[in-house]
């Protein structure tokens, strides 16, 4: 698992050394000052840079072009691989089950040397078990399978994407079959699925297109066909097979049973939420809101790059808050104290304390939770809560080393 601290100091203290290394003048305002501005802008909500700029002293007056300058120079650093890759938690000899799903992000880019372009294909990997993103890509056809088939290169053989519908395609299949496992439940206009569905098997192995395939009939609760059928409404009108009661899921990995890949593709619904986190937190729905802005596209990317970046941290931050103490903590608090913590080193990459903000923020993510205990439960559990927060108090030291 990554280490919050060696992450700070070896990886995000390094790359804010590198970023006051573009001001290659003497200025009234500072690079480090836009850095700041542009953590706190990566928000989820309109406005948020007018908003963030009144709030910073140092560039309160600054004018916007000055702003969109700075800023279009810290759009050339690639921070996919600058500050995302070293998020991702090196992968084991175990293979990791990988939830795959795109969303769409809104750019309203026009382009005077191009094709206007209203939106953006967002492709993206969660590892199940660490909610943690491993990839994620933009693609500009909007073609999610494409995306996943150059993304399916970063993963190792032995791991299992497990995707929705919409990926469950015989071309797909096909060129990832040798590559990697994977978990698809497949549409019902397939002919594998009408000859399955029909028979009474609740599980089989077939072989189509040269592709041994194991195929699993997944009965649906009312409760879960209507939380999906809820979901696929409000993003657009629900197809007839979201209403069925059974799905079908296929996968190449024979050797799983009928409960495991049932389990697995229960767990994929993660993906969704975490989504759901990123979008609410972060500004990826519309990256791009900025003037004067020469490239948009790496705009774009930086700005995700920064989003997926906090999102890991924080989750690495619940994660490890999570397993000592016996209550879970808001991971929106972890992001905002992960966008604190990153803020202060790029204040002050030397003076700061690293060890001491992070052990610090256990504290109050602790009180968070005794916080809650107080308001929420009754007398009784009142001082199982205090306990179970000191708990978490004596444990802060262990988690940061």
């Amino acid at each position: 698992m990554v280490n919050i601290y060696n992450f700070v100091e070896n990886i995000f203290q390094p790359y804010v050394k590198y970023v006051n290394t573009l001001q290659k003048r003497v200025s009234k305002y500072l690079i480090r000052d836009i850095l700041h501005l542009k953590l706190r802008i990566v928000t989820d909500y309109k406005n948020s840079r007018v908003n963030e700029t009144s709030r910073i002293e140092n560039i309160r007056k600054m004018r916007s072009g000055n702003i969109s300058y700075w800023l279009n120079k810290l759009n050339k650093v690639n921070a996919y691989d600058e500050l995302f890759v070293p998020t991702v938690d090196i992968p084991t000899k175990i293979g990791r089950p990988i939830a795959a799903d795109g969303s769409v992000i809104s750019i309203s880019l026009e382009n005077k040397n191009g094709v206007a372009k209203a939106s953006l294909n967002l492709c993206s990997l969660l590892d199940i078990n660490t909610q943690k993103f491993v990839d994620y890509t933009i693609s500009k056809s909007c073609n999610e399978h494409d995306a996943l088939s150059t993304q399916v290169n970063k993963l190792q053989t032995n791991d299992l994407i497990i995707a929705d519908r919409n990926y469950g395609k015989y071309v797909l299949m096909k060129k990832l079959y040798s590559k990697v496992g994977f978990l698809f439940r497949i549409s019902k206009n397939m002919n594998i699925y009408k000859d399955f569905i029909a028979s009474t098997d609740t599980t089989t192995i077939i072989q189509h297109n040269g592709m041994n395939l194991k195929l699993i009939k997944y009965a649906i609760n009312k409760s879960t066909r209507k939380a999906v059928t809820t979901y696929f409404s409000n993003k657009g009108e629900p197809k007839e097979e979201d209403k069925c009661g059974i799905y079908v899921l296929c996968t190449n990995r024979l050797t799983l049973t009928e409960e495991q890949c049932i389990t697995y593709y229960k767990q994929r619904w993660r993906i969704e939420t975490a989504f759901k986190s990123l979008k609410s937190n972060f500004d990826v729905r519309n990256p791009l809101r900025v003037n004067n802005c020469k490239n948009p596209i790496q705009h774009v990317q930086y700005t995700l790059g920064l989003s997926f970046m906090m999102y890991n941290m924080a989750r690495e931050l619940k994660n490890k808050h999570d397993k000592v103490s016996d209550k879970s903590c808001r991971l929106s608090k972890c992001f905002a104290e992960i966008r604190e913590l990153l803020i202060k080193t790029v204040l002050e990459p030397e003076m700061y304390d690293i060890v001491s903000r992070i052990q610090s923020i256990y504290l109050i993510l602790s009180k968070h939770l005794n916080i809650i205990c107080l308001t929420t439960k009754g007398k009784r559990n009142h001082k199982v809560g205090r306990y179970k927060s000191m708990k978490t108090i004596e444990n802060n030291n262990k988690i940061v080393q």
